[in-house]
């Protein structure tokens, strides 16, 4: 009997934390939305080598058509989006170092969330067009 009251508690705790999760969630989609990121400078340029990086792999535009609709974790990405080849963390590395996505809360370092740019709106929007197949 002393498992299961363990197991009901840790059950309960994993709740709340789900609870504050998606709070946390719901409050930095609410802030993309109010400033709707656009302070990131988007020069309307097309850079080759960045839709040569997008087209190679289908990883990354899964991340920016994910984030395209909300924010997230790599946690989260990572259920969502099966089959990642490599580390989360490292699929948002390379896509936040070309400006295609950005981090909306650097302050905390275990809970980082990531929402798309304008600029990574426009990419995903073209490379979408190049392919309306892709998934």
């Amino acid at each position: 009997m002393l498992e299961h009251d363990k197991l009901v508690i840790e059950n309960q705790l994993l709740k709340e934390e789900n609870r504050k999760l998606r709070k946390e969630n719901e409050e930095l989609q609410n802030l993309i939305n109010k400033v709707g990121l656009s302070n990131l400078i988007d020069d309307g340029e097309w850079d080759d080598d960045i839709i040569l990086f997008l087209v190679r792999s289908e990883r990354r535009v899964q991340i920016l058509k994910s984030l395209s609709k909300n924010a997230k974790n790599p946690q989260m990405l990572n259920k969502e989006i099966k089959g990642l080849n490599y580390p989360t963390n490292q699929y948002v590395k390379d896509l936040k170092d070309r400006g295609l996505i950005v981090c909306l809360n650097e302050w905390d370092t275990i809970y980082r969330f990531y929402g798309i740019t304008p600029k990574g709106r426009r990419y995903l929007e073209f490379i979408e067009e190049l392919d309306p197949f892709r998934d």
